[in-house]
């Protein structure tokens, strides 16, 4: 047998057949060299192998002049053009289908490749983050073809590209491409949000549109145009669809002279264009004016057969003018939408169209979620047709159940009592409230809760009722889309909570929804939920996680969710994670509050949150994110600016700079009425950042003008000010290392600039400006003398951070124990300072030791004297009766800011040993009064408060445990108009008055006052001195304050005011948070508001009295640390034995062993400790109830 060398064939080949040339193949690395003269030196049907990201001369506005070249990406590191908004490839000498493009990424172009009469084949190609300005004429972000050219184009994905005058993806003019198995995704423009189509007939095969939108947007010459086709806009020619999907593409419009856009949701066909749909979906996509899934306008026509057209808005097909429309074999369905609108006739049951619910398999768990199940009407044998209609045929099968509503059930629960795991509920258009539509709960089953879209079906707690309840092990399979839930008012997430569940939640609106504690729209427990496409705005918690609470544990995924304008009075606007893990995808975060710190983040005890491709921005209160010890954060491509107060807090490290994370203006389109789609200068958009990625939940959309205003911070001696923040427009920026501040403000705009005046005060204060039309440089401000005192670290004594303080200035305590005469009788001395602790009243503690005082305001102080976050302790004071009241704070003649304050253990031989006021208009707020005493025999008034004239407010009150020898054991109110609000007064000792004395005629306000187990010898509860002393009640609960609860002048009220057990979580332990069955509690009372200064702290399970069966409940809380409380009820006396048990099934702790019970409720108060006394590590604990021949464990989790 013959055998040839390696290379000898070919040799041969070459000798015998002198004119035949051999293809060369030329390998191109990003970085040895440009791309532009190995084309040039290629000979017709070589191939370049191209590797690593391209970009620059050479690399860019590539010409193969005519000749056919083969362009493929290197197998193992791929071929990337960064174009820096120009050209890629020019293809426009006759190019032919030998030209092949293949397996490339073009990022940051401008029409990336060009087929000017050429016919190239591109393949396998990725278009991503590619724009294009008004400036660059009518083009496509990622292909322009025009002039006759053909080219096929093979298997390949347009995303997130933006064209703020042509198309996002593709605009064709007079040209005739064909499209097989494309994907078009999250693009936007003017015309036509992915494809322009102008006098051309290009085919469109097999190709899916999803998430594409068109906006009125600016020419060249500042004309707003555009705005039609969603997906594809069509103006002449005669495109061909086929086996093509559409869906959830919009189109907006815009109000004005003209009214521009918000025509064809998916397809806009105007004009003169003929367009042909064949076996086609159309679902899901939304047009601001008409035609969400095709409008017809103009003579433009179109022939539709054997598609579906299903739950567009406002309505499937809609004609205008001379629009016309050919249909046949087709499914129009809306589920209560209109089907057909403007001159477009309905044709339901003529030429074969239905007008029936396609029974789509993702409203029942299928794998193709718009293929169709085995029983819809759009299969050949379910049509008089006989043909599929849609793009997809079967794709699932087995038994179905589908649950109307309201058409064959009145409510939502009760679609839900009767469905089982992989139904369907289909919820029509409306609102649903009340019983039956709020309050929801799956109650285990895997069911798919699917409303027509949040614009339509709507859920309204009706601000007193929670939404949606997902907490007995739910998975992803149970889905709850299209809705908007708002109006819910509930204890923990009103909107919906998830506990032990992962449920997907997708397409949904979560809006002026209130917690009265964490959550104000949503809360996770052990949970791990999957949110798309959520919006979650203007929620508010009274505590932490004014947007989403999440906590022990799961890992809750979050892609395209937005967060604006929620609120929290504690920590976390927008999301507050502990010991949770949540991931955040494409999401934006902006315009959050949260009173205490982390105004879009705030992260604790464990747990790890990943940010990628997201914004956190315009935060206000605490900083943007704060990690506290233990808590990780892993962010990559993303944007984290301009939040109040810093962006970074806690043990956060600034990632910016790494991993592609930046600080830097979004840029968005309108942030003043929350568009937050990005500007085509946004550093967050794709072809603006090192990641080539689109940041945030929305793309490029507009092209508006910026100017910078700038300086420099800097001290007389002319050092850098570092960090501060310098508000203008409408968002903070904060100043680097060398000072220097810019803020982006819209062109023409009017307003201030100012540094923040609290670290320092500056000259000027401000700087005004008006019309700004170009950038302004040099706007420095001087620093001109220190506000922040810091104690102990630059003063040794409180007293002393105070003596150096004047008007506006801040004195900062560090934790710790302050004592001795420089941190004791503190003066204001009538300046406006804030007193403030670093750690909160728990770590700070001023220790009078029984020598007098802590503070004292005597000098006409303001509102602006501000003491916030100490703990007060042993002050006395006991000499002359005008200084012998107030024996933790005395204000006289001046009204102070109190808050977040403890005083404890102090004594006044006069009157108010905690706090005396004497004509005072203060504010006080969120402060413990108690164990204290006014104890002189003949005037000792008000053990915890004592109040002489004047008007003071007290809100969030705590009084207890308080004594006075004579009147007021809690409260003392001696004439003037002294307002309390939501306070609690409990367990106080006087000889009158045992929560609260009145005298010469005081008209206190008294609203929504918890007054409880306080004793007297005449009015436990409250006794009038004299009949002009008279209180106006407003709905509180004054309970089991012995046989007199009012005494003297005094008598009972009535209105909405009530006498009921409080359910106090734990009695007799000084704990006065409440149960959630609380009469106390907003939905437990008919004023619908929380009445006490303490929230919710645990929940019953069974009505307090005699249960009817045996039970165990939940341990409150849970986590815990270092103690918890564990409730159970015995219908019946008997023998009872609790044990405590580690994961590994070893017993560690017996509380209760043989211990015989009456019948009822009974509560217990486990100390984490095991049988030796000593605490117990972290970990899960199990609590094993045994009585009556019945078993109930509970599992606990301790977390330290």
């Amino acid at each position: 047998m013959l055998r040839l060398a390696p290379g000898a064939l070919l040799l041969a080949l070459l000798v015998l057949c002198p004119g035949l040339s051999v293809a060369t193949v030329h390998v191109v690395v990003a970085g040895s060299g440009s791309i532009q003269p190995v084309i040039d030196a290629a000979a017709p049907g070589d191939t370049l192998r191209l590797s690593g990201n391209f970009s620059g001369a050479g690399n860019v506005g590539l010409d193969p002049a005519g000749k056919d070249l083969v362009y493929l990406a290197s197998e193992a590191t791929g071929a990337t053009f960064t174009a820096g908004g120009q050209t890629v490839f020019f293809f426009r000498s006759g190019e032919t289908a030998a030209t092949r493009v293949s397996g490339i990424t073009f990022l940051g172009s401008s029409n990336a490749i060009l087929c000017d009469g050429a016919s190239p084949t591109l393949s396998k190609l990725d278009f991503t983050g590619n724009y294009g300005s008004p400036s660059s004429g009518v083009g496509g972000a990622g292909l322009r073809c025009e002039n006759g050219a053909s080219p096929l184009v093979d298997g390949c994905a347009f995303s997130s590209n933006a064209h703020l005058r042509g198309a996002g993806a593709c605009v064709l003019s007079g040209a005739a491409p064909s499209f097989l198995d494309c994907d078009f995704s999250n693009n936007s423009a003017a015309l036509g949000g992915a494809v322009y189509v102008d006098d051309a007939s290009p085919l469109f095969v097999d190709c899916v549109f999803a998430g594409n939108t068109a906006y009125p947007l600016a020419d060249v010459g500042g004309t707003l145009v555009g705005g039609d086709g969603g997906a594809v806009l069509a103006t002449g020619g005669q495109p061909v669809l086929t086996r093509c999907v559409w869906t959830g593409n919009t189109s907006h419009a815009q109000d004005g002279t003209p009214d521009l856009g918000g025509h064809g949701g998916a397809l806009a066909f105007v004009g003169v264009a003929a367009a042909r749909l064949g076996g086609s979906t159309l679902h899901d996509n939304a047009a601001e004016r008409e035609g969400g899934g095709v409008y017809l306008a103009g003579s433009a026509t179109a022939e539709l057969d054997s598609s579906l057209v299903t739950l567009n808005l406002p309505e499937g097909l809609f004609g205008a003018e001379s629009g016309a429309l050919d249909i046949a074999c087709c499914d129009v369905w809306g589920d209560g939408a209109p089907g057909y609108g403007g001159t477009l006739a309905d044709a339901t049951g003529l030429d074969g169209n239905l007008g029936e619910d396609p029974i789509y398999c993702g409203a029942v768990g299928g794998a193709l979620p718009l293929g169709l199940h085995e029983s819809s009407p759009c299969l050949p044998a379910g049509n008089a047709c006989g043909v599929r209609i849609g793009a997809y045929g079967q794709a699932c099968a087995g038994n179905i159940h589908r649950h109307e509503v309201p058409l064959e059930y009145a409510t939502i629960q009760a679609a839900l009592n009767v469905a089982v795991t992989g139904d369907s509920i289909i919820v029509a258009p409306g609102t649903y409230a009340g019983a039956g539509n709020v309050d929801l709960n799956p109650q285990g089953k895997d069911v798919v809760l699917l409303g027509a879209g949040p614009a339509l079906s709507i859920i309204d707690g009706g601000q007193a009722s929670r939404g949606l309840l997902i907490a007995t092990g739910e998975t992803a399979a149970m889905t709850v889309s299209g809705f908007t839930i708002k109006g819910c008012r509930y204890a923990l997430g009103p909107a919906i909570t998830c506990i032990g569940a992962s449920p997907t939640l997708e397409n949904l609106i979560l809006r002026d929804n209130i917690s009265l504690s964490d959550g104000g729209a949503l809360v996770c427990i052990n949970a791990s939920p999957r949110l798309t496409d959520v919006l979650i705005h203007d929620n508010t918690a009274f505590d932490d996680g004014g947007g989403m609470f999440c906590a022990s544990g799961g890992s809750p995924q979050l892609t395209r969710v937005l967060f604006f304008d929620n609120d929290a009075t504690g920590n976390g606007g927008a999301i507050y994670a502990q010991g949770a893990s949540p991931s955040l995808l494409d999401c934006t975060v902006a315009f959050n509050n949260a009173d205490l710190g982390g105004a879009g983040l705030w992260l604790q005890q464990g747990g790890l949150c990943t940010l990628e491709r997201s914004i956190v921005t315009f935060g206000y209160g605490g900083g943007g994110i704060h990690v506290e010890t233990g808590a990780l954060l892993q962010a990559s491509c993303s944007n984290v600016f301009g939040n109040g107060g810093g962006d970074w807090s806690g043990d956060a490290v600034d990632p910016q700079g790494a991993d592609g994370n930046l600080s830097a203006d979004p840029l968005f389109c309108a942030p003043s009425t929350r568009d937050f789609h990005l500007d085509q200068d946004s550093p967050c958009a794709a072809a603006n950042n090192a990641c080539a990625l689109d940041m945030g939940i929305y793309g490029v959309a507009c092209d508006n003008v910026h100017h910078a205003i700038s300086g420099r911070l800097l001290t007389a001696g002319g050092v850098p000010v570092e960090g501060i923040g310098v508000y203008g427009s409408y968002y903070e920026a904060h100043t680097d290392s060398n000072g220097a501040y810019t803020i982006l403000v819209p062109d023409q705009w009017s307003g201030n600039v100012l540094p923040l005046a609290v670290l320092y005060t500056f000259e000027p204060t401000l700087r005004h400006y008006d019309l700004v039309g170009a950038d302004i440089p040099d706007q420095d401000f001087l620093a001109i003398r220190e506000r922040l005192h810091r104690v102990p670290s630059e003063y040794p004594s409180i007293a002393a951070g105070l003596a150096v303080s004047v008007d506006g200035d801040t004195v900062l305590v560090a934790p710790g124990s302050y004592d001795g005469d420089d941190n004791r009788r503190l003066d204001f001395l009538g300046r406006n300072i804030a007193l403030l602790s670093e750690g909160g009243a728990a770590q700070t503690v001023i220790e009078c030791g029984g020598a007098g005082r802590a503070l004292n305001f005597e000098n006409g102080e303001g509102p602006a004297s501000v003491v916030d976050g100490f703990t007060i302790r042993g002050g006395h004071v006991f000499y002359e009766w005008e200084s012998s009241s107030g024996g933790g704070i005395r204000v006289s003649g001046a009204s102070p800011t109190l808050r977040n304050l403890v005083i404890e253990d102090c004594r006044a031989k006069s009157a108010g040993g905690g706090i005396a006021m004497a004509n005072s208009a203060s504010l006080v707020e969120n402060v413990v009064l108690r164990h204290n005493q006014a104890y002189d025999v003949a005037y000792g008034n008000g053990g915890g408060l004592a109040v002489f004239g004047g008007s003071p407010t007290f809100t969030g009150l705590l009084v207890h445990h308080n004594v006075a020898t004579e009147a007021g054991g809690g409260v003392y109110l001696s004439g003037g108009t002294a307002s309390l609000v939501e306070a609690t007064v409990g367990d106080n000792q006087a000889q009158r008055g045992g929560g609260l004395g009145l005298a010469y005629a005081a008209t206190p306000s008294l609203e929504r006052l918890l007054v409880t187990g306080n004793s007297a010898g005449s009015g436990a509860a409250l006794h009038a001195a004299d009949s002009p002393s008279a209180p106006v009640w407003a709905c509180s609960d004054i309970f089991d304050n012995g046989p007199s609860p009012f005494g003297g002048f005094a008598s009972a009220p009535s209105g909405d005011n009530f006498s009921l057990d409080p359910l106090y979580c734990t009695l007799g332990n000084e704990n006065y948070s409440l149960s959630e069955q609380s009469p106390c509690m907003p939905d437990n009372n008919d004023c619908g508001l929380q009445v006490g200064a303490v929230g919710i702290g645990c929940t019953l399970t069974e009505a307090e009295g005699g249960p009817a069966a045996f039970y165990l409940a939940p341990n409150h809380p849970n986590p815990f640390n270092p103690a918890t409380m564990l409730r159970f009820g015995l219908p019946r006396q008997a023998s009872v034995t609790l044990r405590i048990f580690d994961v590994l099934g070893r017993e560690v702790a017996t509380p209760l062993a043989d211990v015989t019970l009456p019948a009822g409720e009974h509560r217990l108060r486990w100390e984490g400790r095991g049988a030796d006394g000593r605490p117990l590590p972290s970990g899960v604990y199990l609590a094993r109830l045994e009585a009556l021949g019945q078993i109930a464990t509970r599992s606990m989790l301790l977390v330290k």
